[in-house]
């Protein structure tokens, strides 16, 4: 039988997006598999409206799991509860964490789980995500990390070319897949970081315990993007979280260039937001509460 595997997927205020991207789930030709949807404290009709589609399939005779949450308790506690609920509960050998925002290829599935079984080194595995208005341009896979300057480097980003499957620092969290024997031995998400640098901090963690970290462009999923740059919520996790990030994992030479480096890519988005003060705000309290730690 093909391994087990829990898919969980975040909800907040976005039902029809949530709605969509478990259609797409549903119609995958890997049949072995599980859905549990964590609704985050959404405010709007989104727990009548999700209930009401389990419902037509059948509640938990479908393998849909509905989990509410009483506030938003952010993308790394949300999807440990989803992931506690499920290695508790549902005893799966894969966890899957998808965004919302995404509809998924038929195949994704089958060539995610395929690959992680490949190999037991194989631990966190991803797939191509292209965009979703543009379904044969890639998106953010994941990428590789420069610990000097705290910079991504993102392969394929924004070609037709989505490569080969490769080994690379780190998966987006939009759509990873990990192996439950890893969590048991790594273990989960961490909350304070709330939201962004979770997915890059959980897989440098596993790769310290000597794992591998997979992108496999046979897999693939399309995804709605937001603007980060334009959202003072996103600047500041975005700017605080690489400082918390950085400082746990560069060396004593590498923070103190990173460190230099980033009051130069303060002043620059500084002036590239002038004309926001939210976004000027956002930046300056995430770069401070950043070098603060948590």
């Amino acid at each position: 039988m093909n391994p087990l595997v829990s898919i969980i997927i975040i909800n907040w205020n976005s039902w029809q997006d949530t709605i969509e991207c478990l259609k797409s789930v549903l119609n995958i030709k890997y049949s072995h598999f599980n859905l549990i949807v964590v609704d985050n404290g959404s405010i709007d009709d989104s727990i009548e409206k999700l209930e009401q589609y389990s419902s037509e399939l059948g509640l938990n005779s479908s393998g849909i799991f509905l989990i509410k949450n009483p506030k938003n308790y952010g993308f790394a506690q949300g999807n440990n509860i989803g992931i506690n609920y499920a290695l508790k509960n549902l005893d799966p050998d894969y966890i899957l964490l998808l965004n919302n925002d995404t509809v998924v290829d038929k195949n994704f599935l089958a060539q995610l789980v395929k690959t992680g079984e490949e190999n037991p080194k194989n631990a966190i595995i991803g797939p191509a995500v292209y965009y979703y208005g543009q379904k044969d341009k890639v998106s953010i896979v994941g990428g590789n990390l420069n610990l000097y300057t705290g910079m991504t480097n993102y392969p394929h980003l924004d070609t037709h070319d989505p490569g080969i499957k490769s080994e690379i620092d780190y998966i987006s969290g939009c759509c990873l897949l990990i192996k439950k024997s890893v969590i048991e031995n790594v273990g989960l998400l961490k909350q304070q970081y709330f939201l962004y640098y979770e997915d890059v901090e959980w897989c440098y963690r596993v790769k310290e315990h000597d794992y591998r970290i997979i992108y496999q462009p046979a897999a693939k999923i399309y995804h709605k993007e937001s603007p980060t740059s334009k959202n003072p919520t996103g600047v500041y996790y975005l700017t605080r979280n690489r400082f918390w990030f950085m400082k746990e994992y560069s060396n004593k030479c590498q923070y103190p260039i990173f460190i230099s480096l980033s009051f130069l890519y303060f002043l620059y988005h500084m002036l590239r937001y002038v004309k926001s003060r939210k976004l000027t705000s956002a930046l300056y309290h995430g770069m401070r509460d950043g070098i603060k730690g948590p």
